[in-house]
């Protein structure tokens, strides 16, 4: 599950509002910006609601190391030669 500045983060790396994702999601504007302000927690299907807007949106979050941790970030480009 994502923290708020890693929802924030990824907001950021899609180019889309808070407003825009508030609309996208049904989740209302100052829910997100107090998750994204680490003010309040939502509840887990609200997490998890931004989650998937936001890997619609294009973001993608990556587990790191096994430890549960989670960044934002793109794909390489089809064809590249990352070894990722």
């Amino acid at each position: 599950m994502i923290t708020g500045p890693q929802c924030r983060a990824a907001r950021a790396l899609v180019e889309v509002t808070r407003s825009k994702l508030a609309l996208r999601s049904g989740i209302d504007e100052s829910v997100i910006e107090g998750f994204e302000r680490i003010i309040d927690e939502p509840a887990p299907d609200v997490i998890a609601t931004l989650e998937k807007v936001l890997q619609e949106l294009g973001a993608i979050f990556i587990e790191e190391n096994g430890g549960g941790k989670v960044s934002a970030g793109f794909p390489p480009p089809s064809g590249s030669a990352c070894d990722c």
